[in-house]
């Protein structure tokens, strides 16, 4: 039997009946769908996950679907052309990212995003992804739990954040922090006491996504 290649979306909206909405209407039409329920949540999602198509609201408390996909962007180069914008705001403020024909305003049909959907979705991604190194099931990640400093870049008066990796792989680092917070787009180190055998890994760089009090990702 041959096997069906299923397309993955992520829908990001802050409104739980709207991410539903989708979900629910996109499963009916074969799509695998995930949801967040805004751009710091997607982020946390597209480092576990490859996806064919970044469904997005524009605006979003905590980070806004720009500023996401500006951020997705700049860490996963093959989303550029795979992101959908939905608003309710006149579509020339927005086409500036790259044209009407990836906006969606509402009221809209559903008919109308299907199709949208379905072109997108249909540029092949995996020969792309291969050109970038990326695995559709990303780099392995191992579980990697020791004690390790944060130490954010520029900020000498600062004292490094105490921390622990939760999991490593070759795109980045997760770890777990106690003490004075970092946010996404941050530069920072990660010292890690006996990184033996994983002295590859990435030991410097900008933070992802941080999540709750004390969590965060560094690539």
């Amino acid at each position: 039997m041959a096997s069906v290649d299923i397309k993955k979306i992520l829908v990001v909206d802050d409104e739980e009946v709207i991410r539903d909405f989708y979900r629910d209407s996109l499963t009916m039409k074969g799509y695998a769908v995930d949801r967040a329920a805004d751009g710091l949540d997607a982020l946390g999602a597209l480092w576990d996950s490859v996806y064919d198509l970044v469904i997005t609201d524009i605006n979003m408390p905590r980070l806004d679907g720009l500023g996401l996909y500006e951020s997705a962007r700049a860490r996963f180069p093959y989303l550029k052309d795979r992101f959908l914008f939905i608003t309710s705001s006149p579509a020339d403020s927005v086409m500036h990212i790259y044209g009407h024909d990836r906006i969606i305003r509402k009221p809209f049909k559903i008919d109308d995003l299907f199709d949208i959907v379905d072109r997108i979705t249909a540029a092949p991604l995996d020969l792309q992804l291969e050109e970038e190194g990326i695995n559709r099931r990303l780099a392995q990640r191992v579980f990697c739990h020791r004690d390790c400093y944060v130490v954010p870049d520029g900020a000498a008066a600062r004292r490094p954040v105490v921390a622990r990796t939760q999991d490593i792989s070759e795109q980045g680092l997760q770890v777990r922090y106690f003490g004075e917070s970092v946010k996404p787009g941050d530069r920072v180190r990660v010292r890690i006491s006996g990184t033996e055998p994983y002295a590859w890994v990435k030991k410097e760089g900008q933070v992802v996504w941080a999540h709750g009090v004390n969590h965060v990702v560094c690539a």
